[in-house]
Protein backbone atom coordinates (compact mmCIF):
# COMPACT_ATOMS: atom_id res chain seq x y z
CA UNK A 1 0.00 0.00 0.00
CA UNK A 2 2.80 2.56 -1.27
CA UNK A 3 1.47 5.90 -2.61
CA UNK A 4 3.49 8.70 -4.03
CA UNK A 5 1.57 10.74 -0.80
CA UNK A 6 -0.29 10.54 1.71
CA UNK A 7 -2.03 14.10 2.91
CA UNK A 8 -3.90 13.08 6.43
CA UNK A 9 -6.73 15.50 6.89
CA UNK A 10 -9.82 16.53 4.16
CA UNK A 11 -10.85 20.00 4.81
CA UNK A 12 -9.61 23.84 3.49
CA UNK A 13 -5.62 22.64 3.72
CA UNK A 14 -5.77 19.14 3.00
CA UNK A 15 -7.89 19.69 -0.02
CA UNK A 16 -5.15 22.20 -0.97
CA UNK A 17 -2.36 19.84 -1.01
CA UNK A 18 -3.85 17.08 -2.69
CA UNK A 19 -4.64 19.74 -5.53
CA UNK A 20 -1.65 20.37 -6.29
CA UNK A 21 -0.38 17.00 -6.84
CA UNK A 22 -0.64 14.25 -10.16
CA UNK A 23 0.16 11.27 -8.91
CA UNK A 24 -0.89 8.47 -6.41
CA UNK A 25 -2.50 10.32 -3.50
CA UNK A 26 -3.94 8.82 -0.10
CA UNK A 27 -6.15 11.56 1.01
CA UNK A 28 -7.41 10.55 4.82
CA UNK A 29 -10.05 11.71 7.16
CA UNK A 30 -11.97 10.61 10.04
CA UNK A 31 -15.36 12.25 9.13
CA UNK A 32 -16.41 12.27 5.34
CA UNK A 33 -15.32 15.34 3.14
CA UNK A 34 -17.58 18.05 4.37
CA UNK A 35 -18.15 16.78 7.47
CA UNK A 36 -17.19 17.91 10.72
CA UNK A 37 -17.34 22.37 10.26
CA UNK A 38 -15.77 23.83 12.95
CA UNK A 39 -15.06 27.52 10.84
CA UNK A 40 -17.41 29.99 10.62
CA UNK A 41 -17.06 29.74 6.49
CA UNK A 42 -16.67 33.12 5.89
CA UNK A 43 -13.87 34.72 3.10
CA UNK A 44 -13.40 36.91 0.33
CA UNK A 45 -15.29 36.31 -2.30
CA UNK A 46 -12.50 36.54 -4.88
CA UNK A 47 -11.12 32.94 -2.97
CA UNK A 48 -14.06 31.01 -3.80
CA UNK A 49 -14.10 32.61 -7.26
CA UNK A 50 -10.18 31.46 -8.10
CA UNK A 51 -11.11 27.98 -6.30
CA UNK A 52 -14.09 27.67 -8.53
CA UNK A 53 -16.51 27.46 -5.81
CA UNK A 54 -18.98 30.11 -6.42
CA UNK A 55 -21.95 27.55 -5.82
CA UNK A 56 -20.76 26.80 -2.51
CA UNK A 57 -22.00 31.27 -1.37
CA UNK A 58 -24.54 31.87 0.02
CA UNK A 59 -24.13 35.59 0.72
CA UNK A 60 -22.03 38.73 -0.05
CA UNK A 61 -21.63 41.49 1.69
CA UNK A 62 -19.27 45.11 1.35
CA UNK A 63 -19.75 46.46 4.94
CA UNK A 64 -17.88 45.49 8.22
CA UNK A 65 -18.94 46.60 11.71
CA UNK A 66 -16.73 47.16 14.51
CA UNK A 67 -18.40 47.25 17.98
CA UNK A 68 -16.90 48.25 21.37
CA UNK A 69 -18.58 49.10 24.44
CA UNK A 70 -19.32 52.44 24.07
CA UNK A 71 -19.06 52.74 20.12
CA UNK A 72 -19.37 51.25 16.61
CA UNK A 73 -17.27 52.15 13.54
CA UNK A 74 -18.08 50.92 9.95
CA UNK A 75 -16.02 50.13 7.06
CA UNK A 76 -16.15 49.41 3.54
CA UNK A 77 -14.36 46.38 2.35
CA UNK A 78 -11.85 46.26 0.10
CA UNK A 79 -13.47 43.41 -1.82
CA UNK A 80 -16.60 41.74 -1.43
CA UNK A 81 -16.48 39.22 1.51
CA UNK A 82 -18.92 35.77 1.55
CA UNK A 83 -19.80 33.41 3.61
CA UNK A 84 -20.60 29.72 2.07
CA UNK A 85 -21.90 26.26 2.57
CA UNK A 86 -18.81 24.06 3.83
CA UNK A 87 -20.24 20.91 2.34
CA UNK A 88 -20.44 22.23 -0.89
CA UNK A 89 -17.38 23.82 -0.77
CA UNK A 90 -15.17 21.02 0.53
CA UNK A 91 -16.39 18.52 -2.12
CA UNK A 92 -16.61 21.25 -5.07
CA UNK A 93 -12.45 21.40 -3.85
CA UNK A 94 -11.98 17.39 -3.58
CA UNK A 95 -13.96 17.33 -7.02
CA UNK A 96 -11.15 19.05 -9.19
CA UNK A 97 -8.73 16.59 -7.44
CA UNK A 98 -7.50 13.57 -8.04
CA UNK A 99 -6.73 11.13 -4.97
CA UNK A 100 -7.69 7.72 -3.76
CA UNK A 101 -10.20 8.44 -0.54
CA UNK A 102 -9.83 6.51 3.09
CA UNK A 103 -12.61 7.12 5.67
CA UNK A 104 -10.48 5.99 8.92
CA UNK A 105 -8.87 7.41 12.24
CA UNK A 106 -5.01 7.99 11.84
CA UNK A 107 -3.20 6.28 14.99
CA UNK A 108 0.34 7.45 14.37
CA UNK A 109 3.73 7.30 11.31
CA UNK A 110 6.45 5.17 12.19
CA UNK A 111 9.10 6.39 9.41
CA UNK A 112 7.21 6.85 6.54
CA UNK A 113 4.28 4.42 7.36
CA UNK A 114 0.82 6.38 8.48
CA UNK A 115 -1.01 3.80 10.84
CA UNK A 116 -4.33 4.16 10.52
CA UNK A 117 -7.17 1.36 12.20
CA UNK A 118 -7.89 0.36 8.54
CA UNK A 119 -4.37 -0.60 8.02
CA UNK A 120 -0.96 0.66 7.27
CA UNK A 121 -0.28 2.78 4.59
CA UNK A 122 4.11 4.10 3.68
CA UNK A 123 5.07 7.36 1.34
CA UNK A 124 8.20 9.31 0.97
CA UNK A 125 5.95 12.44 1.32
CA UNK A 126 3.40 12.66 4.17
CA UNK A 127 1.38 15.63 4.85
CA UNK A 128 -0.37 16.58 8.27
CA UNK A 129 -2.90 18.80 7.64
CA UNK A 130 -5.19 17.42 10.01
CA UNK A 131 -6.28 20.50 12.14
CA UNK A 132 -5.04 21.89 15.48
CA UNK A 133 -4.56 18.04 17.07
CA UNK A 134 -1.99 17.88 14.80
CA UNK A 135 -1.97 13.88 15.10
CA UNK A 136 0.95 13.20 13.15
CA UNK A 137 3.13 16.05 13.75
CA UNK A 138 2.00 15.89 17.44
CA UNK A 139 1.03 12.32 18.29
CA UNK A 140 1.24 12.71 22.08
CA UNK A 141 0.12 16.12 22.27
CA UNK A 142 3.38 17.29 24.64
CA UNK A 143 3.42 20.30 22.21
CA UNK A 144 0.27 21.09 21.33
CA UNK A 145 -1.18 24.35 21.58
CA UNK A 146 0.17 25.00 25.26
CA UNK A 147 -1.66 28.03 27.24
CA UNK A 148 -1.62 31.07 25.52
CA UNK A 149 -0.96 29.91 21.85
CA UNK A 150 -5.33 28.86 21.35
CA UNK A 151 -8.17 29.90 21.00
CA UNK A 152 -11.80 28.32 21.01
CA UNK A 153 -14.90 29.44 19.08
CA UNK A 154 -17.99 28.59 19.06
CA UNK A 155 -21.11 29.18 16.82
CA UNK A 156 -24.90 28.45 16.02
CA UNK A 157 -27.16 29.55 13.13
CA UNK A 158 -29.71 33.00 14.12
CA UNK A 159 -33.03 32.97 12.99
CA UNK A 160 -33.22 36.66 11.72
CA UNK A 161 -30.62 38.39 8.99
CA UNK A 162 -28.46 41.08 10.21
CA UNK A 163 -27.27 43.04 7.54
CA UNK A 164 -23.42 43.32 7.49
CA UNK A 165 -20.90 41.76 8.93
CA UNK A 166 -20.40 42.49 12.25
CA UNK A 167 -17.74 42.04 15.16
CA UNK A 168 -18.35 43.13 18.49
CA UNK A 169 -15.43 43.72 21.29
CA UNK A 170 -16.62 44.31 24.77
CA UNK A 171 -15.75 42.44 27.52
CA UNK A 172 -19.46 42.14 28.42
CA UNK A 173 -19.77 40.17 25.65
CA UNK A 174 -16.41 38.13 26.19
CA UNK A 175 -13.79 39.02 28.51
CA UNK A 176 -10.50 37.77 26.19
CA UNK A 177 -11.94 37.76 22.62
CA UNK A 178 -14.72 38.91 20.55
CA UNK A 179 -18.24 38.22 19.08
CA UNK A 180 -19.38 38.17 15.59
CA UNK A 181 -22.33 37.97 12.85
CA UNK A 182 -22.42 37.07 9.93
CA UNK A 183 -25.18 37.19 7.47
CA UNK A 184 -26.32 33.85 5.56
CA UNK A 185 -29.55 34.39 3.15
CA UNK A 186 -32.15 34.97 5.41
CA UNK A 187 -30.37 33.96 8.97
CA UNK A 188 -27.52 34.92 10.62
CA UNK A 189 -24.36 32.79 11.74
CA UNK A 190 -23.35 33.77 15.39
CA UNK A 191 -20.34 33.49 17.32
CA UNK A 192 -18.03 34.03 20.16
CA UNK A 193 -14.41 33.33 20.28
CA UNK A 194 -12.68 33.75 23.50
CA UNK A 195 -8.64 34.22 23.15
CA UNK A 196 -8.22 31.89 26.27
CA UNK A 197 -8.97 28.13 25.17
CA UNK A 198 -11.32 26.57 27.95
CA UNK A 199 -13.60 29.26 28.79
CA UNK A 200 -17.45 28.27 29.12
CA UNK A 201 -18.93 29.49 25.60
CA UNK A 202 -22.46 28.42 25.74
CA UNK A 203 -23.86 30.76 28.36
CA UNK A 204 -21.90 33.79 26.59
CA UNK A 205 -23.22 32.60 22.85
CA UNK A 206 -26.76 32.43 24.40
CA UNK A 207 -26.47 36.44 25.95
CA UNK A 208 -24.62 37.56 22.91
CA UNK A 209 -27.57 36.43 20.72
CA UNK A 210 -30.30 37.96 22.59
CA UNK A 211 -33.58 38.17 20.56
CA UNK A 212 -32.22 37.21 17.57
CA UNK A 213 -33.28 33.12 18.52
CA UNK A 214 -31.05 30.69 18.05
CA UNK A 215 -30.96 27.01 16.85
CA UNK A 216 -30.01 23.92 18.95
CA UNK A 217 -27.09 23.04 17.35
CA UNK A 218 -23.67 24.80 18.09
CA UNK A 219 -20.33 23.94 16.19
CA UNK A 220 -16.98 24.93 17.12
CA UNK A 221 -13.58 24.01 17.79
CA UNK A 222 -10.21 24.94 19.18
CA UNK A 223 -8.03 26.60 16.75
CA UNK A 224 -3.88 27.70 16.63
CA UNK A 225 -2.88 31.82 17.74
CA UNK A 226 0.57 30.85 17.24
CA UNK A 227 2.74 29.70 14.35
CA UNK A 228 4.22 26.26 14.62
CA UNK A 229 6.94 24.16 13.14
CA UNK A 230 6.00 23.92 9.00
CA UNK A 231 8.04 20.69 9.30
CA UNK A 232 8.92 18.10 11.86
CA UNK A 233 11.48 14.99 10.73
CA UNK A 234 10.54 14.12 7.27
CA UNK A 235 6.91 15.23 7.60
CA UNK A 236 5.29 18.42 6.22
CA UNK A 237 2.91 20.11 8.29
CA UNK A 238 -0.09 22.60 7.35
CA UNK A 239 -3.22 24.46 7.84
CA UNK A 240 -4.35 24.61 11.57
CA UNK A 241 -1.78 22.14 12.45
CA UNK A 242 1.34 24.18 11.72
CA UNK A 243 -0.61 27.22 13.63
CA UNK A 244 -1.75 28.88 10.15
CA UNK A 245 -4.63 31.11 11.21
CA UNK A 246 -4.19 34.73 12.25
CA UNK A 247 -4.21 35.82 15.61
CA UNK A 248 -6.82 38.64 16.69
CA UNK A 249 -9.84 37.40 13.89
CA UNK A 250 -8.68 33.67 13.95
CA UNK A 251 -9.08 33.76 10.23
CA UNK A 252 -7.70 30.05 8.95
CA UNK A 253 -8.97 29.26 5.60
CA UNK A 254 -7.38 31.82 3.55
CA UNK A 255 -3.77 31.04 5.10
CA UNK A 256 -4.36 27.09 4.97
CA UNK A 257 -5.02 27.32 0.93
CA UNK A 258 -2.50 29.43 0.20
CA UNK A 259 0.23 27.39 2.76
CA UNK A 260 -1.59 24.14 1.35
CA UNK A 261 -1.34 25.10 -2.76
CA UNK A 262 2.74 26.33 -1.54
CA UNK A 263 3.52 22.83 0.69
CA UNK A 264 1.46 20.56 -2.66
CA UNK A 265 3.83 22.20 -5.65
CA UNK A 266 6.77 21.17 -3.32
CA UNK A 267 5.64 18.09 -3.09
CA UNK A 268 5.10 17.39 -6.21
CA UNK A 269 8.73 18.52 -7.50
CA UNK A 270 9.70 15.99 -5.03
CA UNK A 271 7.29 13.36 -6.88
CA UNK A 272 8.48 14.51 -10.25
CA UNK A 273 12.19 13.73 -9.27
CA UNK A 274 12.74 17.46 -9.77
CA UNK A 275 14.13 17.43 -6.51
CA UNK A 276 14.84 15.85 -3.23
CA UNK A 277 12.74 15.19 -0.09
CA UNK A 278 15.15 17.15 2.07
CA UNK A 279 15.43 20.07 -0.12
CA UNK A 280 11.67 19.96 -0.53
CA UNK A 281 11.14 20.26 3.24
CA UNK A 282 14.06 22.54 3.07
CA UNK A 283 12.38 24.53 0.00
CA UNK A 284 8.68 24.76 2.39
CA UNK A 285 9.83 25.39 5.27
CA UNK A 286 11.61 28.69 4.18
CA UNK A 287 8.71 29.92 2.25
CA UNK A 288 6.71 29.41 5.20
CA UNK A 289 9.75 31.17 7.81
CA UNK A 290 9.15 34.40 5.05
CA UNK A 291 5.58 34.89 6.38
CA UNK A 292 6.33 33.98 10.29
CA UNK A 293 6.91 38.00 10.99
CA UNK A 294 3.18 38.64 10.10
CA UNK A 295 2.20 35.94 12.58
CA UNK A 296 4.48 37.38 15.29
CA UNK A 297 2.67 40.14 14.85
CA UNK A 298 -0.35 39.79 15.23
CA UNK A 299 0.03 37.92 18.42
CA UNK A 300 1.38 40.63 19.68
CA UNK A 301 -1.37 42.56 18.59
CA UNK A 302 -3.75 39.85 19.64
CA UNK A 303 -1.97 40.07 23.31
CA UNK A 304 -2.13 43.86 23.57
CA UNK A 305 -5.88 43.59 22.70
CA UNK A 306 -6.47 40.80 25.31
CA UNK A 307 -4.34 43.86 28.17
CA UNK A 308 -5.54 47.03 27.60
CA UNK A 309 -8.42 49.06 28.84
CA UNK A 310 -11.70 49.07 27.49
CA UNK A 311 -11.42 52.63 26.85
CA UNK A 312 -8.02 52.34 24.85
CA UNK A 313 -9.71 49.75 22.53
CA UNK A 314 -12.43 52.51 21.87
Amino acid sequence: MRYDAIVVGASFAGLSVVGQIKGKVLLIDRREIGAGQTSACATYLEVAERLNCLESVVDEQREIFVHTATRSVQYRLPQSFCTFNYDVFCRTLAGQCQFEWLKASVVGITGKEVITDKGSFSSKCVVDASGWRAVLAEPDGSRRNPAGQKSVGIECLGQEKREALHFTFDPKVVGRGYGWVFPVGPESRIGVCSYRGGAKLKPLLADFAGDIGVDDHVHGGVFPSAIRPATVGSLFVVGDAAGHCLPVTGEGIRTAIYFGEACGRFVQQIIAGDISLEAGLIGYRDFVARHRQSFVWGKRLQTWLERVPTSWLT
